[in-house]
């Protein structure tokens, strides 16, 4: 195993003994991912949740794949990290209780996994092995799709993808993502963050009695020394900017509803300039302001500032997490009604849904929500509570500590 030296701006500290629990012996989790870098909401559920547990006693390791460029942001995170080089010695070398996989790639990294001997989980951030473009919506008119893979996905063009190399297209066989999917079959188990994607596994053929759901978390909501007073006319899109968000969709709205209403963009991603270009053809610039990336402090700022946060996916949605930390600091939401949103987005309590795709059903949903203060002032309130009863770090880290020491106490007795 190769040694890795780790850079940090200060040395790890040990976790206080009173956030120490000893009433279970220490676990030493291996993480695994395909990355070490900081792109997304993926990645800062491994960290966050990383420290958690270390305050738990339980050791974290990370395996991670080296790709891309730019510094490598997790491993200040972990008390151990090294790329993966030869991964069966290196969990030989390392001997975790438990490995906890998250974004990997391969048939042979999972067999490798499942020779080990060592229980190991996943967790299904995406719909990478559940639809050839990953995207869950077709290419043939942009529609939501909640089909299992097989022949649709043919009718529907969804096999082909782009590709880095000539010709700038390849074929992504249904055959090949169906064995990537029993690959998993010799797993200890599976967690999912909504019923939604348990229920998509189950489709798919994977065993129900090893899938775990455990919903995700939001950390406290940051204190603010601004005195920030919410903008009646503000709204708010936070995520990737591509297709599947359905941020087109947002833009077409913004035709219908009163030209005082703002939306402020917050995230990038490969659709930037089209959006940016769409926006001026459907004559919405002078309401659109496009901000980028924003640090977790900015974008607490935001949602204290803004007067609804707008989630308009067309892809269904594994959770949804973002709009879960909207809430938290009593920001209603306007939703379409994918996948997971579902299950935190409660129609007029939280927030309103709307239809997919229908760009008359969000204008609709958001002039409501503009137009009556007292509506707004109630699911404001209620999405505090909700998160705070529903979705709080305490409820996701018991349960998945549950889980880590129920299954490495079988393997034990096993």
């Amino acid at each position: 195993m190769i040694n890795v030296p780790i850079s940090r701006s200060s040395p790890m500290k040990p976790p206080p003994a009173s956030d120490v629990q000893h009433s279970r012996p220490k676990l030493n989790v291996l993480w695994l991912h395909d990355t070490a870098r900081r792109t997304g909401g993926c990645e800062h559920y491994i960290c966050n949740t990383q420290d958690e547990l270390r305050r738990r006693g339980i050791r974290s390791t990370l395996l991670y794949g080296e790709s891309g460029q730019g510094p490598l942001e997790m491993l200040g995170s972990f008390e151990r990290a090294f790329p993966i080089v030869d991964l069966a010695e290196q969990l030989a070398a390392i001997k975790p209780d438990l490995i906890y996989a998250h974004r990997i790639e391969g048939c042979k990294t999972l067999n490798t996994l499942k020779n080990s001997g060592i229980p190991t989980i996943r967790f299904f951030h995406d719909h990478k092995l559940f639809c050839p473009r990953e995207h869950k919506y077709t290419v043939i008119g942009k529609q939501t799709c909640t089909q299992t893979i097989g022949r649709n996905c043919y009718s529907c063009l969804g096999v082909i993808t782009r590709s880095p190399q000539w010709p700038g297209v390849r074929l992504q066989t249904v055959a090949r993502l169906r064995s990537q999917q029993r690959a998993h079959d010799g797993l200890a188990g599976y967690v999912v963050a909504s019923r939604y994607m348990s229920q998509h596994l189950v489709d798919h053929g994977f065993d129900s009695s090893k899938i775990h759901t455990i919903p995700l978390y939001v950390e406290e909501p940051r204190a603010s020394q601004d005195n920030v007073v919410r903008e009646s006319n503000l709204l708010l899109f936070v995520g990737q900017i591509v297709r599947g968000k359905g941020l087109d969709i947002l833009l077409e709205a913004m035709r219908y509803v009163d030209k005082r209403v703002r939306l402020m963009v917050v995230g990038a991603g490969p659709q930037l300039d089209e959006t940016i270009a769409l926006a001026r053809r459907l004559g919405v610039s002078p309401q659109i302001q496009f901000l980028g990336h924003q640090t977790q402090t900015e974008l607490a700022r935001l949602f204290k500032l803004a007067t609804g946060l707008v989630v308009p996916s067309r892809s269904p949605e594994t959770f949804g997490k973002v709009g879960i930390e909207a809430m938290s600091y009593g920001l209603p939401v306007v939703g379409t009604n994918v996948g997971g949103i579902g299950e935190w987005l409660s129609h007029e309590r939280t927030g309103l849904m709307c239809q997919p795709n229908n760009s008359r059903s969000l204008s609709a949903a958001i002039t409501r929500l503009l137009a009556d203060t007292k509506l707004r002032q109630n699911m404001g309130k209620r999405a505090i509570e909700f998160s705070q009863t529903k979705f709080s770090s305490a409820q996701h880290l018991d349960r998945l500590t549950s889980l880590f020491h129920r299954l490495t106490a079988r393997e034990t007795n096993s």
